[in-house]
C-alpha cells in the first residue's frame, strides 16, 4: 500500500508543472553604448512524437551591464528539452544561449553572460561575411534583418518607442555592402569538394543564384524598413492590427469588414445570381468608408452543397475569392500588406447570403 502511495505520489510530482518560483537568469556584459535597448527573448523547447515544440517565456528589454531574473511559470517535466535565450540589437550580431538543465523550485538556471559584438567592429575589423559555414554567414545577415522587422521593432512600438532608430539604416546599408564584398570571396571555397569540372561548374552556378537571391531579400526587407520608419510607431501599430486580421477568410469577413463591406458583397453576389445567363462581371472592387483599404470579390465555381441525405441546403452557392489591399490599392514598399482567401457563400430561402468556412 505504501509503496503504490509513493509511485502514486512519483507520479503526481513528475506530471506537475514547474513551480512559479523557478527562474531563468539573462546577463548582458557592458558595451560602449551603455543605453542600447536589447530585445530578449527566453524560450523552452519540448519533444513532441514527431519534432519539437517551442513555447515562449518570456520578453524584454535588457541594457547592457543589467540582469534580470525571469519567472518560470509552467513547463513540463516530461517533455522538456532545453531552455535558450536570444538577444537582438540593431548595431549588434543577435546572439543565443542554450541550456539543457530545467528551472525548478531548488534550481535556478543561468544563461551564460551574453557579450555583444558591434556590426561597426566587425566591419571595421574586414571581417568577411561567409557565404555559409562557421562564422558570421549570409544567413546571418538575412536574419538580422528579419528579425529587426518581425521581432525588434513591433516591440518597440509596443513599448511606446523613444529610439530613433532611423539612426540604424547607415549601418543597415554597410552591412549588405559589406556582404556584397566579402561572401563572393568565399563562394568557390565553399564549393570546391572535389568534384568534375561540370559539376563543380553547376554548383557554383547554384550557389550564385542563391546568394543573388538572399541579397535581394536583404534590399527589400531594407527598402521596407526605410518605408516602416518613415512613419509614425501608432501607424505601424495599426497596420499590423490589419495584417493580424487577413489571416483567413473568417478573420477577413467577420473582423476586418464592416458591414458597409458586407453590403458590398451581398449586393455582387445577389447580381450575379440574377443575371448567372447574361455573362456579368466576375470581379467588384471597393474601397473601405475610411479609403484606407481596397477590397475585391471574384465569383469562382457555382457549387450545390447538400445534407446527408444529399437534399440541396441551400438555393445556391458559389466560391469566391475575397482580396485585401491594406494599402487602398497605392504603391508600397511594405510586405504582407495584400492577401487573397477564399470564401463560399451560400443563398438561404429568405434570400440572405450566408458565408461558409472552413472548420478552424
Amino acid at each position: 500500500m505504501r509503496a503504490a502511495t509513493a509511485g502514486l505520489l512519483l507520479v503526481s510530482i513528475l506530471l506537475c508543472t514547474v513551480p512559479a518560483r523557478a527562474a531563468i537568469v539573462v546577463s548582458i556584459a557592458e558595451v560602449a553604448d551603455r543605453d542600447a535597448r536589447f530585445l530578449v527573448q527566453t524560450k523552452s523547447n519540448h519533444a513532441l512524437i514527431h519534432g519539437s515544440q517551442m513555447k515562449d517565456i518570456d520578453e524584454r528589454f535588457l541594457r547592457p551591464g543589467e540582469t534580470a531574473r525571469i519567472t518560470v511559470l509552467a513547463l513540463n517535466p516530461l517533455t522538456f528539452s532545453f531552455v535558450y535565450s536570444v538577444i537582438y540589437h540593431p548595431a549588434y550580431r543577435y546572439d543565443s544561449q542554450q541550456v539543457k538543465t530545467m528551472p525548478s523550485l531548488i534550481r535556478t538556471v543561468r544563461m551564460p553572460e551574453f557579450e555583444p559584438r558591434a556590426w561597426r567592429d566587425f566591419i571595421d575589423a574586414g571581417e568577411p561575411v561567409l557565404y555559409g559555414g562557421k562564422g558570421t554567414h549570409l544567413g546571418h545577415v538575412v536574419d538580422h534583418f528579419r528579425l529587426f522587422l518581425k521581432e525588434y521593432l513591433p516591440a518597440i512600438d509596443a513599448a511606446g518607442g523613444g529610439d530613433d532608430l532611423r539612426q540604424y539604416i547607415p549601418l543597415f546599408e554597410d552591412i549588405i555592402r559589406h556582404a556584397r564584398q566579402t561572401v563572393p570571396q568565399t563562394m568557390q571555397v565553399k564549393a570546391i569538394q572535389g568534384l568534375p569540372d561540370q559539376q563543380l561548374q553547376d554548383r557554383l552556378q547554384a550557389i550564385e543564384r542563391h546568394a543573388l537571391s538572399q541579397f535581394r531579400e536583404l534590399e527589400d526587407d531594407l527598402a521596407e524598413i526605410k518605408t516602416l520608419l518613415s512613419v509614425s510607431a501608432q501607424e505601424r501599430i495599426r497596420l499590423r492590427t490589419l495584417q493580424a486580421k487577413c489571416v483567413d477568410a473568417r478573420s477577413v469577413y467577420h473582423e476586418l469588414m464592416d458591414a458597409h463591406d458586407r453590403q458590398q458583397i451581398e449586393a455582387f453576389l445577389d447580381f450575379q445570381y440574377e443575371n448567372h445567363h447574361a455573362r456579368p462581371d466576375k470581379t467588384r472592387q471597393w474601397l473601405s468608408d475610411d479609403g484606407q483599404i481596397r477590397y475585391a470579390i471574384t465569383l469562382g465555381d457555382h457549387y450545390t452543397l447538400r445534407d446527408r441525405d444529399h437534399q440541396p441546403l441551400y438555393d445556391s452557392c458559389y466560391r469566391t475569392g475575397l482580396g485585401v489591399d491594406l494599402h487602398g490599392g497605392k504603391p508600397t514598399l511594405l510586405k504582407d500588406t495584400q492577401k487573397t482567401v477564399t470564401a463560399g457563400f451560400c443563398r438561404s430561402e429568405r434570400g440572405e447570403w450566408l458565408i461558409q468556412l472552413p472548420r478552424r
